[in-house]
């Protein structure tokens, strides 16, 4: 059938009503969802899909407001605060993640409205102010574990392993656990001491790896060199100084972290001495000075967690004596 006039077919008619029916409804939806969530979103067991940022913000200061800690001892009762204890919950954070939801992860995800995206609200909590308060609070009914960690014994030139101990009255580490799972469903939460032993977060049967590794990175020879005339090379006890040890309860071990603040005023001192010292000396006008010691850092800790020994030639720049400018 035709209509009247040119001859239009009714079907290119109704098409262009459908296009033009599906491109406002593609408008209308890009310029809702600029202001709005995305569908089928909740925040700590609330639904805010297709709220407002200022809906989205009641609603996880709704939700934060449920969440508070009950703490019982021998001693007694104690209610802290949330601040009290090291946690910190982040309300901005929380809205914020809660509005982007969908949007920015993968298209198949997104597209998937029969899945409601659950999300958190977005919650910390310093481990140090936990153990602080319950020390203050819990007296005797608390000791924390000790975790292994590695000390250098110079007299063999290794680190030796520190052995850590049980602790009792309270697991830090489940507490934390059980904090975070609640910002899924904030709720009022009950922590009380237990008789149960409580184990370091890491066994002292997991230091090892880590021990043979520092000590052969004690082993390497990290030379620096200017013009192939050696300034400077780090002695074991220098490289072991430049060690730290830290927990990782998420792996299981001990992590080794590089101080690097002090990696680099020892390059400096004694590779700045060196050059005085083999390079200056005659010096009366101009005189040389270590530039670029950022990277050399960056190497040091690089060959270090590398395990490879290498010979660095160091980079200097001439400076006017007592005019502290650089040519």
């Amino acid at each position: 059938m035709k209509v009247p006039g040119p001859g239009i077919p009714w079907r290119w008619i109704l098409l262009a009503i459908a296009l033009l029916a599906l491109g406002f409804g593609v408008f209308w939806s890009v310029k809702y969802y600029q202001t709005h969530s995305m569908p089928r979103v909740s925040l700590a067991g609330t639904p805010v899909g297709m709220m407002k940022l200022e809906q989205i913000n009641d609603t996880a200061a709704a939700q934060s407001a449920k969440l508070s800690v009950e703490i019982k001892t021998e001693k007694g009762t104690k209610r802290p605060t949330l601040a009290e204890i090291g946690v910190t919950l982040d309300a901005k954070a929380s809205v914020r993640s809660a509005f982007e939801a969908r949007r920015l992860d993968d298209a198949p995800q997104s597209l998937a409205l029969w899945d409601e995206r659950k999300l958190p609200l977005d919650l910390r909590v310093d481990k140090d102010k936990l153990q602080d308060y319950l020390r203050r609070h819990a007296g005797d009914d608390y000791v924390p574990p000790t975790e292994p960690t590695l000390r250098y014994q110079p007299d063999i030139n290794e680190f030796v392993l520190v052995p850590g101990s049980v602790g009792r009255g309270f697991n830090t580490d489940d507490m934390i656990r059980q904090l975070q799972q609640a910002a899924y469903a904030p709720r009022h939460m009950v922590f009380e001491t237990t008789d149960e032993p409580v184990q370091p977060s890491v066994p002292d049967s997991a230091v090892g790896v880590t021990q043979d590794k520092a000590n052969r990175q004690l082993l390497l020879r990290l030379n620096y060199l200017y013009d192939d005339k050696l300034l400077y090379y780090p002695e074991q006890t220098e490289l072991a100084s430049w060690l730290r040890f830290a927990v990782d309860p998420s792996k299981g071990l001990l992590a080794i972290q590089y101080d690097k603040a002090r990696i680099k005023q020892m390059l400096q001192d004694n590779i700045g001495a060196s050059i005085d010292s083999f390079l200056n000396q005659d010096a009366t006008d101009e005189s040389l000075r270590l530039t670029n010691v950022d990277a050399l850092v960056n190497d040091a800790v690089g060959a270090l967690e590398a395990e490879k020994s290498f010979e660095k030639e160091v980079n200097v720049t001439s400076v006017k004596q007592n005019s502290g400018l650089t040519e």
